[in-house]
């Protein structure tokens, strides 16, 4: 997982991690252990997300995370 986050695009890597956590929310009984994951995965590559920042990156960004506040 850390190899991948390291190595990828980190504005894909933000927007597709936003997407698992609104999955993972939608959940009746989620897992707090994924959900930590998650976020902690997040907070990682956040710190490189404006390097290279794309318009198409930051419209989807934004869709993602409006439909994860919306899901909680």
């Amino acid at each position: 997982m850390l190899r991948i986050l390291e190595h990828a695009n980190h504005q894909d890597i933000v927007n597709n991690l936003l997407e698992m956590l609104t999955i993972h929310s939608k959940v009746p009984q989620p897992s707090p252990k994924t959900i930590s994951l998650i976020i902690k995965c997040l907070g990682r590559v956040s710190n490189s997300f404006c390097v290279g920042l794309r318009f198409e990156s930051i419209k989807i960004f934004l869709i993602k995370a409006n439909e994860y506040l919306a899901s909680i």
